[in-house]
C-alpha cells in the first residue's frame, strides 16, 4: 500500500518539493513525492517500492540537462545527490552517481589520472554524465566507463559494461535501469599538465557559454556535420525573450533563466528555434535536454 511505502521511507521523503530547487535551470513545479536516498540499498528499496505502488519513476542527479514543467510532477523523484562515495585504486575510479562531475574531475586531475578533463564546465553527476554520454569536441566520458551497476525496472543489480552500455553521440542505452555505481578507467598523466589542460577547457567555454546564468546546458543535439548553435545564430534568434527565458546572446544553443523564468517560456522559445531553423535551412533540430 503506498500509506506504508511513504511511511517506510519518511526519512528521505519530502512532498510536495519545488522543483525549482534542483534544476540548473532553476525552474519547475512541485514534485509530488521527492526521496534521496543515501546508500545503494536505500535507492534500491525506495525504487521497487515505488514500482510496485505503479507511481511514475523521475531519477535525478544534478538537474542539468533537464526542464520540469510548471505544473506538479505526479510521480516519485529519485534524488541521487548523495550517493557520493568514492574509491581510487591505481587507475580505477570507482564512484556513486550522484558523485559531483566537477568534483571528481579535480580530484582525478590531483591523482594524476587523465581522460576526464575534457569534460570541464559540463554541469552534472557522474550518473547523469554517463547517461547522456556527456562530452564535447575534446572527447564523451563513454571513453574512460569500465563498466556502471544499476537497478533494473525488476529492482535486479546488473553490471553492464561497454557493449551493453552503447555509447554513442549524447547516448546511452540506460533507459529503464537506475545507476547506482560508476568505474571509470582512467590513464595515469602528469598532475600538473593535467590541471592546465582542464583550467585551458574551463577558461574556453566559459568565454563561449554562458556558465554564470541558469540553464540546462545546449539545448538541442548537433546535427550530422553541423553546429545546432550556429544554425540557431544564422536564423537570427540570439537574444530572442519569451517571459523570464532567452536565446543567449553568447552562445545560442544555450536558453537561460533571465528572472522569473517557466517552463512555458522555455517550451515555447523551443518551438520557435526548431520552426525558425527548420523553415532557414530544412534541418530539424533534437532535442538534447530532457523535458519532465
Amino acid at each position: 500500500m503506498l500509506k506504508s511505502f511513504l511511511e517506510k521511507h519518511k526519512s528521505i521523503l519530502k512532498e510536495s518539493e519545488p522543483m525549482c530547487k534542483h534544476t540548473t535551470f532553476r525552474i519547475g513545479g512541485p514534485a509530488r513525492y521527492f526521496f534521496a536516498p543515501t546508500t545503494a540499498e536505500e535507492l534500491r528499496s525506495v525504487l521497487c517500492g515505488a514500482l510496485e505502488e505503479d507511481l511514475n519513476v523521475y531519477p535525478l542527479g544534478a538537474g542539468s540537462n533537464l526542464l520540469v514543467k510548471d505544473n506538479e510532477l505526479d510521480g516519485a523523484v529519485i534524488h541521487l545527490a548523495k550517493l557520493h562515495t568514492i574509491h581510487i585504486e591505481k587507475n580505477l575510479v570507482i564512484a556513486g552517481s550522484g558523485f559531483p562531475l566537477a568534483a571528481l574531475i579535480n580530484l582525478a586531475c590531483q591523482h594524476g589520472l587523465g581522460g576526464l578533463e575534457t569534460l570541464a564546465g559540463i554541469p552534472s553527476s557522474l550518473g547523469g554524465a554517463v547517461i547522456m554520454n556527456a562530452g564535447g569536441k575534446y572527447g564523451c566520458i563513454g571513453d574512460s566507463v569500465k563498466y556502471v551497476l544499476a537497478i533494473d525496472n525488476k529492482c535486479g543489480l546488473k553490471k553492464l559494461g561497454p557493449r551493453e552500455l552503447g555509447f554513442k553521440y549524447r547516448h546511452s542505452e540506460i533507459k529503464n535501469e537506475m545507476i547506482a555505481e560508476v568505474c571509470l578507467e582512467l590513464k595515469q598523466a602528469d598532475p600538473e599538465e593535467l590541471q592546465r589542460r582542464y583550467a585551458g577547457i574551463l577558461a574556453e567555454k566559459k568565454l563561449a557559454q554562458p556558465l554564470s546564468q541558469p540553464s540546462a546546458g545546449c539545448v538541442f543535439k548537433n546535427p550530422p556535420n553541423g553546429s545546432a548553435g550556429a544554425l540557431i545564430d544564422n536564423a537570427g534568434l540570439k537574444g530572442l525573450k519569451k517571459g523570464g527565458a532567452m536565446i543567449s546572446s553568447k552562445h545560442a544553443n544555450f536558453i537561460v533563466n533571465a528572472g522569473g523564468a517557466k517552463a512555458a517560456d522555455v517550451s515555447a522559445l523551443i518551438e520557435k528555434i526548431k520552426q525558425t531553423v527548420f523553415e532557414k535551412s530544412r534541418i530539424k533540430l533534437e532535442l538534447e535536454i530532457k523535458v519532465w
